[in-house]
């Protein structure tokens, strides 16, 4: 078992290497100060014996000296070595944490719509944690202790070898007891941590969803819930804990009869004359200490065996199969794009459920508007992620340019492709880093024409603040039409060859979105353009339509056309618009 976690615990190699240097340094000074700790019962031994029962004054003031020197190095060594520790440490957490959360980033949409995001927080968060704990500390903890019990044993052999093989009785029953509670607090832990996962999930998926708790008063059902959470974990904890005790108990109580064994025996020593009070204080001194480092190094086996969960669980995510990771860097990257879309005969269903598409084809022209317009939950948002590949069809090929979106390079498709969909996402950051957050390298000046382009400029100017104004988280301090406009003015900085509309005009009134489409045909002549709709007022600004029905293509041509088409088409579209 332990070879397998220790195996485990290597591939976190690369994180630790680039500072073994300063860990090394690190090592050393606490090696230094473990050093010093250990004379002391050698110091108490020459002070009962050499000065205090000889009187001997010069002695005293020697010794007294060398323990104070001993004392001050020893809290300098402590200082200098905590403020390094706590700086390697801090940055080993930290690279860790960010690669798994490159990694989690670069996983697929279908990943993530399976993964709670309470579940990717607690491996973040709490496992990383603990796994960066125990890389630090556990080869500090192992060679430092193994070497504090290395040099008391050969104290104690030195003071009296009877004595030290009468102590070592005890060691039996310790590790009996830590071969016993072992496993049972490997499997609480993993319990724990599952159990922390869900925690996290229900907070975040429960504050996101405040305004709905709110508008229909279920605060009370949510707190039940959370309070049968709190019921599970109160139990899994006590469990731990009490088996943690347990451990504790049987160790420290063993380390007892230990010690009382050695002080029976060495008193009856003394009192034969055998041996000094000196000697026996300063063993019982070094008893102590050796009982210490050997709990220290069954703790830290069990820390070892904890962390190992841990491990597992962020392994979990650091190994998912192929099919979840986006591949990145590899493919086309065409000189030029000019913004053609074509869709061939192209099928997805979810997971295995119900087909959402089957057999959709259409094709748009550089340049061209067109909109899809259908009913809700028919497939038409699915066609935009098949787009830009968060998801691939099963079958049918979706060209772009001429060219098979999977033979493009992923970061040059969604660099000319751009989708907002009809929930903006914004951060909590200023008007300004929001509108820039896809063009980073974006001037102020551009930044504000992009708003002027899209009817945000106005209201920015008539903030205190202006464009360093804070959003709020989600962008709770905006309207959902200034949400909107603040997505539109991103993709007005992009300048994309294609840009995907997803209901991402919803939030404005008939009138104001008529004026966006004009403003966005003035600034992005050159943009192809895809709206999802269900607006049939929308349908006067684009250049051809196409419908989507049962998953199919039920209709494709221009918007006059469709004007005069049969009756029951109409009345079927006047139907979607009204259930929306």
């Amino acid at each position: 078992m332990m070879q397998s976690t220790l195996s485990r615990f290597r591939r976190l190699t690369p994180f630790v290497s680039p500072f073994l240097p300063r860990l090394l340094s690190v090592f050393a000074l606490s090696l230094f100060g473990t050093v010093l700790g250990l004379l002391s019962p050698l110091f108490t031994k020459i002070l009962i014996d050499d000065v205090l029962l000889a009187r001997n004054l010069r002695l005293l003031w020697i010794l007294s000296g060398i323990m104070v020197l001993a004392t001050v190095l020893g809290y300098v060594l402590g200082a200098v070595n905590r403020y390094y520790y706590t700086q390697v440490t801090a940055r080993i957490l930290f690279a860790l944490r960010a690669h798994l959360f490159s990694h989690l980033q670069a996983l697929s949409l279908r990943f993530h719509t399976r993964t709670k995001v309470g579940d990717l927080l607690s491996r973040l968060n709490t496992d990383i944690s603990e796994v960066q704990s125990i890389l630090t500390d556990a080869a500090f903890a192992f060679v430092s202790n193994v070497f504090v019990l290395l040099a008391t044993v050969a104290f104690l052999l030195w003071l009296n070898w009877q004595l030290f093989l009468l102590s070592l009785v005890v060691l039996p029953f310790q590790f009996y007891g830590i071969a016993k509670v072992r496993p049972l607090m490997v499997d609480e832990t993993r319990k724990v941590r599952e159990l922390n996962a869900s925690l996290s999930s229900f907070l975040v998926e429960s504050l996101s969803a405040i305004k709905f708790i709110k508008l229909f008063t279920v605060e009370t059902l949510q707190l039940s819930k959370l309070r049968a959470l709190g019921e599970q974990f109160v139990g899994i904890v006590t469990r731990f804990e009490m088996l943690a005790y347990l451990g504790s108990t049987v160790s420290t109580a063993t380390s007892f009869v230990g010690g009382a064994l050695t002080t029976l025996y060495g008193g009856y020593l003394v009192i034969q004359g055998e041996m000094t009070i000196g000697a026996l204080i300063a063993f019982t001194s070094y008893q102590s200490r050796a009982f210490s480092p050997l709990q220290a190094l069954m703790d830290l086996y069990l820390r070892i065996e904890r962390a190992g969960v841990s491990l597992d669980r962020i392994f979990e995510f650091l190994d998912v199969g192929q099919e979840y990771v986006e591949q990145r860097g590899q493919g086309q990257s065409p000189a030029e794009a000019r913004g053609e879309i074509e869709f061939r005969q192209v099928s997805f269903a979810y997971d295995g459920n119900r087909p959402v598409l089957q057999g959709v084809s259409f094709r748009v022209a550089a340049r061209e508007r067109l909109t899809l317009l259908g009913p809700s939950g028919i497939g038409k948002s699915t066609i935009t992620d098949l787009l830009v590949r968060l998801y691939e069809p099963h079958s049918g090929e979706i060209l772009v340019d001429g060219v098979h979106v999977r033979t493009l390079a992923l970061e040059w498709l969604r660099q000319h492709v751009v989708v907002l969909s009809h929930e903006p996402v914004l951060f909590h950051a200023s008007l300004a880093e929001n509108i820039r957050y896809a063009t980073p390298t974006a001037s102020e000046h551009e930044v504000a024409l992009a708003a002027q382009v899209v009817g945000l400029h106005e209201f920015v100017q008539s903030l205190p603040q202006q464009y360093e104004t804070l959003v709020g988280e989600r962008g709770a301090q905006l309207s959902a039409g200034q949400k909107q406009r603040i997505a539109l003015a991103r993709a007005v900085l992009r300048a994309p060859k294609v840009l995907v509309l997803d209901e991402s005009l919803s939030g404005l009134d008939v009138e104001s979105e008529t004026a966006m489409r004009e403003a966005l045909a003035r600034a992005l002549p050159d943009t192809t353009t895809l709206v999802i709709t269900h607006r049939l007022s929308s349908l006067r600004e684009t250049d051809r339509v196409v419908i989507l029905d049962g998953g199919r293509t039920v209709w494709d041509g221009r918007y006059g056309e469709l004007v005069t088409s049969s009756g029951d088409l109409r009345a079927k579209i006047e139907e979607w618009e009204m259930r929306q």
